[in-house]
C-alpha cells in the first residue's frame, strides 16, 4: 500500500462519570481517569494522521459547576445533539467499558443505523499512509459489511445524477422517478450502493 487514504473523523465514545453525573464541587478521580483514556485514544489517533473528536475533554469540567443544569444527565444528553456531531463523523471508537454507558449506547445506536465505521482497538486503524485509493477496504454500512475501494467510500452523491435531477423526490415515492425507486429498491435489498453515471431521463435541477 503506498498511497494516502483521506483522514477520518472519529468520534471517541466511552463512560465519562460511573453512574451518571453527580452533585458536588470537584471532578472525581472516576471522570478524570475515563477522559485521560479518551484523550490518549485521541491523541494516537492524531499520531496515526486523523482527526478524533473527544466530548470527554470538552466536558469534563463542567462537573466543577454548581448549577443545577451541569447535574442533570439527561438534559446534557438531549441538549448534546448526539446525531449532529456523529453525522460530521466518519467512525467512532469505543472505548473500554462502552456498554456501560448510557450516552455510549446512544452514540452507538445513531452510528450504527448511519453506517459509521466501528473501531475498538488502536491496531485496527490504519495509518494515512496505510491505504492507496484503489485499495479495497471493509466498513460498516447500514448494520452490515461491506466492500468498497477506499477513494470511493462515501462519494455516491457527488456523482450520482439523480442528486442533480428533477425528477427525485425521496419525500413522495409516488411523484419519485421509478428508475431512482426501483435502484433504491435494489439496494436496499442486497446492501449496496449504485452511484448513476448515465440515464436517458436525467433532467438537470436549476439553481434557485
Amino acid at each position: 500500500m503506498n498511497g494516502p487514504l483521506r483522514p477520518l473523523r472519529i468520534y471517541v465514545m466511552g463512560p465519562l462519570s460511573a453512574n451518571g453525573i453527580k452533585t458536588g464541587g470537584s471532578v472525581s478521580e472516576t471522570v478524570r481517569r475515563n477522559a485521560a483514556k479518551a484523550d490518549f485514544v485521541g491523541r494516537e489517533l492524531f499520531l496515526k494522521g486523523h482527526f478524533p473528536f473527544i466530548p470527554h475533554t470538552m466536558s469534563m469540567l463542567w462537573f466543577e459547576d454548581e448549577r443545577p443544569e451541569f447535574h442533570n444527565y439527561d438534559l446534557i444528553v438531549n441538549r448534546f445533539d448526539i446525531g449532529g456531531w456523529l453525522s460530521l463523523c466518519d467512525a467512532i471508537y469505543k472505548l473500554e467499558g462502552w456498554e456501560k454507558s448510557r450516552g455510549s449506547m446512544l452514540e452507538l445506536d445513531w452510528a450504527q443505523k448511519h453506517g459509521l465505521i466501528e473501531y475498538d482497538n488502536l491496531d485496527q486503524i490504519p495509518f494515512v499512509m496505510d491505504i492507496a485509493p484503489d485499495d479495497y477496504v471493509k466498513y460498516l454500512h447500514h448494520g452490515r459489511r461491506v466492500w468498497t475501494k477506499a477513494a470511493l467510500r462515501g462519494k455516491h452523491r457527488q456523482y450520482c445524477l439523480c442528486y442533480s435531477c428533477t425528477r427525485l423526490n425521496t419525500e413522495d415515492r409516488v411523484k419519485n422517478c421509478h428508475i431512482a425507486s426501483d435502484l433504491f429498491a435494489l439496494c436496499k435489498k442486497h446492501c449496496l450502493t449504485t452511484p448513476v453515471f448515465e440515464c436517458p431521463l436525467f433532467e438537470e435541477k436549476q439553481e434557485s
